[in-house]
């Protein structure tokens, strides 16, 4: 078989963006351009192990899923609109939702977990694709929205003086309404990634604390390597890390400057939001809520608009390093994506699930993370360190 040439295959990519967003408009060509999708797919995941064809279709949902995103960024810059926001359809109506989806500027948004799916807007009483003799089914889920625990983290350690503290503490108070609650795991959490085994205060919790546990393991020193992690952190029991999951993430969790973990402001979480500034409070998040559910920010001086002098960037030289423009949390973009593709064949289904990060200039992606989803019974032991 003759090997297509660079142009050839750059050709074969753009055809295969076109076509798989313009089918995602409409839902007969969207099966045609997930079917189209099969083919390519294989050719990308020689390295992976596919055991099964549900294993084999969940690839076809993750590529499909990368597609999506990659378009959005294309089109973002050919519309010079660079924002990362949830575009909403008309759900009553499947007429009004077919026009709408037609003319949707953010194709990837529609595959929220727990929205409503492009099929169901369509008044298809379903969540999955068939293709061949099997179907998919695909979330995307905006993890630029919930605020980065690595904000807090340096080799050597935050303190509870420091502006980025200051906002975990009310964000985690926001979350769980118990002061000392929030303190403790703020606490916790620096000393989880700070290098020393000094605590950071006297509910922190460093080496002593977890090798005295059943089994004993060590904190990481390091960088999160995954979000279930947070449930290897003293205080966080599962009744907690679910709690915190609706306003905290670690992805993309290998950035250099503690500024690139931004909030994406127009998906954010109301939990989310109580990160931007240690003043934070429910009138506020309710203002920011309301405009996105109105439109979406186009710019930061958007939100500017919308917090006290004080929130934006605080002249009392007490207050300096506290507002939500010097410590640049604020974004209207998003970069890290959590995929779940799952497979269904005649002999089961398998989940496939992974964390992209989307360059924020090029539009490339990264895998962060990747595997097939198994929940762990226990918390996890934790003994690698950085």
């Amino acid at each position: 078989m003759a090997r297509l040439t660079r142009h050839q295959r750059n050709s074969q990519r753009g055809a295969a963006l076109i076509m798989v967003v313009g089918l995602m408009a409409i839902m007969g060509a969207l099966l045609v351009g997930i079917q189209y999708e099969v083919g390519r797919t294989l050719a990308y995941v020689k390295d992976v192990k596919i055991r099964n064809g549900a294993q084999k279709m969940a690839e076809v949902g993750l590529a499909a899923a990368m597609i999506l995103l990659r378009y959005d960024f294309e089109e973002d810059q050919r519309n010079n609109s660079k924002q990362d926001y949830y575009f909403r359809i008309d759900e009553s109506d499947p007429m009004a939702a077919l026009v709408g989806m037609q003319n949707a500027q953010e194709l990837w948004s529609l595959f929220t977990p727990g929205g409503m799916s492009p099929l169901a807007a369509l008044g298809l009483d379903t969540t999955m694709l068939p293709i061949g003799n099997g179907a998919i089914e695909v979330t995307i889920e905006d993890e630029s929205g919930k605020w980065n625990v690595h904000r807090m983290f340096t080799r050597q350690g935050m303190k509870f003086v420091d502006p980025e503290v200051n906002a975990a503490l009310n964000g985690i108070y926001y979350i769980l309404g118990d002061h000392d609650a929030a303190r403790g795991i703020v606490a916790a959490l620096i000393d989880w990634m700070d290098l020393d085994d000094a605590i950071v205060d006297a509910r922190g919790a460093e080496k002593f604390y977890y090798q005295d546990q059943t089994p004993p393991y060590e904190p990481r020193n390091g960088p999160f390597q995954d979000l279930e992690e947070l449930r290897a952190v003293a205080g966080v029991n599962e009744e907690v890390y679910a709690a915190l999951l609706s306003g905290i993430t670690v992805w993309p969790n290998d950035l250099r400057v503690n500024k690139d973990y931004k909030i994406n402001i127009n998906t954010a979480t109301p939990e989310a939001l109580a990160f931007l500034h240690k003043d934070m409070g429910d009138d506020l998040i309710q203002k920011i809520i309301d405009d996105t559910e109105e439109g979406h920010f186009t710019k930061l001086s958007d939100l500017q608009s919308l917090l006290p002098e004080e929130l934006w960037d605080p002249k009392e030289e007490s207050q300096k390093g506290h507002g939500v423009f010097e410590r640049g949390i604020a974004t209207v973009q998003s970069r890290a994506f959590k995929i779940r593709a799952t497979g269904y064949t005649t002999d089961g289904h398998a989940t496939l699930e992974a964390v992209l990060d989307r360059d924020l200039t090029k539009g490339t992606m990264r895998v962060l993370s990747r595997r097939w989803r198994v929940l762990p019974e226990v918390k996890p032991v934790v003994t690698a360190t950085y």
